[in-house]
């Protein structure tokens, strides 16, 4: 073989060879080129997920409304689904708040007209003090608890049916009125006032002495002659009354109780006589 043509044979390999070379180095540099793209994308693409979703689990925990999109249709279709069921509970929540407050309005009013009528069923209609039945009620609970002394004052409106009778029911009516006006003013708040029946009165002294209660009675008594209305003028107005002291543990139920006080109260109206 000539010299001149293996020579050439030679260089045009190297050449080859060369070229070979560089198309390897070129590839890998594609491909290292197109996995650093595709990286860079799905990082990119993860990021944006990532965000889209914290949005979604922000607006989750805080229970509000999302109005701001993602761009990823799978994100918007749960956003809108979210909002949708977000609407229907805050719909259910205010339904909900306004038959609480209706409730509560029906029970407050409900238990403003109870206390009502419990008050009604325990005061006199006329005189705003006690009935008979809420006096019953105070004495049987002192004598439950026997704890300490009270004194029991039982009286009446002397010459009531007189004056009724002469100068008419309503002038009847605003005696009762005017008589318990003066007691109430001449007791303590903690004593107990009731009207028994007609002109007939009943006061619970809690940690009062016979000799008390008696001194109390006796400025009723000045105070309704010195304050008398114009109505009662040709009147002498005064009050009668029996008193019974009782101690803790006593053995006197109810009725001896009423009976011993009423009994005394007419001794005392008949005193007045003599």
């Amino acid at each position: 073989m000539p010299f001149d043509f293996y020579l050439k044979i030679q260089i045009d390999l190297s050449i080859f060879g060369k070229l070979k070379n560089l198309i390897f180095w070129t590839f890998n540099l594609i491909i290292l080129l197109l996995s650093t793209v595709s990286i860079l994308s799905t990082y990119a693409l993860s990021r944006g997920i990532q965000k889209s979703l914290k949005i979604l689990f922000d607006h989750v925990k805080h229970n509000s409304k999302i109005s701001k999109k993602t761009g990823v249709i799978e994100i918007d279709q749960l956003i809108d689904r979210y909002d949708s069921l977000i609407k229907q509970l805050n719909e259910q929540l205010e339904e909900k708040e306004k038959f609480t407050g209706l409730l509560s309005k029906e029970i407050s009013q409900k238990n403003k007209l109870q206390k009502r009528l419990e008050k009604l069923a325990l005061t006199d209609e006329l005189t705003g003090v006690y009935n008979r039945y809420a006096a019953l009620k105070i004495l049987s609970a002192y004598l439950k608890t026997n704890r300490f002394k009270i004194t029991i004052c039982y009286f009446d409106i002397d010459h009531f049916k007189l004056i009724n009778d002469s100068i008419g029911h309503s002038a009847g009516d605003n005696l009762l009125k005017f008589v318990v006006e003066v007691v109430k003013r001449c007791v303590r708040k903690s004593d107990k006032i009731a009207r028994i029946g007609g002109d007939e009165f009943l006061i619970v002294f809690p940690n009062s002495s016979e000799k008390e209660v008696k001194f109390i009675m006796e400025r009723v008594n000045s105070s309704l002659n010195n304050e008398k209305p114009d109505e009662f003028k040709s009147f002498e107005i005064s009050i009668s009354y029996g008193l019974i002291e009782l101690e803790p543990n006593s053995s006197l139920d109810i009725d001896d109780i009423l009976k011993i006080a009423d009994k005394r109260m007419y001794q005392n109206k008949r005193s007045k006589k003599k």
